[in-house]
């Protein structure tokens, strides 16, 4: 008895769902956003910040790591 209840409450749903008979591929179509491209002269251009970057120069030599025989 709850089977045909449950089953009958989930044609209800189809029903309700599907409204205008369109496959559910049809009705997603319809519904997709429109996509806009951007241009790529809009785009930033990572290679090009990659090619200008500069490496930060040190400005603190940094002393040599003395090893564990001169530490003692």
């Amino acid at each position: 008895n709850e089977l045909r209840v449950k089953s009958a409450r989930l044609a209800e749903l189809n029903i309700a769902l599907n409204i205008d008979d369109k496959t559910p591929l049809e009705a997603l179509a319809e519904e997709a956003p429109v996509r806009t491209e951007v241009a790529k002269s809009a785009k930033p251009s990572v290679l090009q910040k990659l090619h200008s970057y500069e490496k930060p120069s040190k400005a603190v030599p940094t002393e040599p790591k003395k090893s564990k025989e001169e530490v003692l």
